[in-house]
């Protein structure tokens, strides 16, 4: 089992389990052995496992954010988008097609061509709940067509990534959607106006994102034809942060006018 291997690979696990088998005479199970450690309380020995564990889990999630150059260059870039975005758990539409691609059950060669493919054109990507971070963009950023992006509850989804998001769709993202990814801030959003062509963004529940409202209502005048979705522009703390930020373009704007009058 794996856990039995991680456990084993464990000093201390492994000295306890032969002092254990040394008392008792007989080989001792890792069944026995989380018994005994959680009668024990032995919380060092909890808290390496922890860490371990941990510490594999953020290289398991970087692996497969690492740019698979080599599929790249093999499949076409909106086939290895596709590709990467299905073994990532997420889904696909094709330009021209209404329903999104996705593995389920399938094995992928069954859902996609296994070599490049002309006038293959992913128009739609989504990587909801999937543990996309901003290296793994690299991997469709590619796509020349790509106008809807959906990144509902994407943990490791931060300010970098909109970034790369912004800049690599400037010209072609119309519909994107960062609702629940509470690691993006003000920043991030910022950078959103680089999305020259954005029609429709989606932000619900982003904690971190402190004046997402303001921010809103520049990025809807910067681009004629959004609408941004998520945001309570007539709550209480919405008025009160666009009152405080429209203060303090006051306040620039009148030391400005100071300055040029001396």
């Amino acid at each position: 089992m794996r856990l039995t291997r991680i456990l084993k690979r464990t000093r201390g696990v492994r000295n306890e389990l032969l002092e254990m088998a040394k008392k008792s005479q007989q080989p001792v199970s890792i069944g026995d052995f989380l018994t005994w450690l959680y009668k024990e309380r032995n919380f060092a020995i909890i808290s390496g496992f922890k860490s371990l564990m941990e510490k594999r889990y953020r290289t398991s999630i970087d692996a497969v954010n690492n740019f698979f150059e080599s599929d790249l260059n093999k499949l076409g870039p909106d086939l290895h988008a596709a590709t990467y975005t299905l073994k990532m758990g997420g889904k696909c539409r094709l330009h021209g097609y209404s329903k999104w691609i996705s593995l389920e059950d399938e094995k992928i060669e069954n859902v996609l061509p296994k070599q490049y493919t002309k006038n293959f054109n992913v128009e739609g990507i989504d990587l909801s709940k999937t543990v996309i971070k901003s290296d793994g963009i690299s991997n469709i950023e590619s796509c020349q067509d790509l106008k809807t992006l959906v990144l509902k509850e994407c943990n490791f989804a931060d300010d970098w990534l909109l970034s790369r998001i912004s800049h690599a769709f400037s010209n072609t993202l119309e519909h994107l959607e960062i609702s629940n990814c509470h690691n993006v801030t003000d920043n991030g959003l910022i950078t959103l106006a680089y999305l020259k062509n954005l029609k429709s963004l989606k932000m619900e529940n982003l904690h971190n994102a402190k004046n997402k409202e303001y921010i809103s209502i520049l990025l809807e005048e910067h681009a004629e034809t959004l609408i941004v979705d998520g945001v309570d522009h007539l709550s209480e703390e919405s008025l009160k942060s666009i009152e405080q930020k429209l203060t303090l373009e006051e306040d620039k704007l009148r030391k400005i006018v100071e300055t040029n009058k001396k």
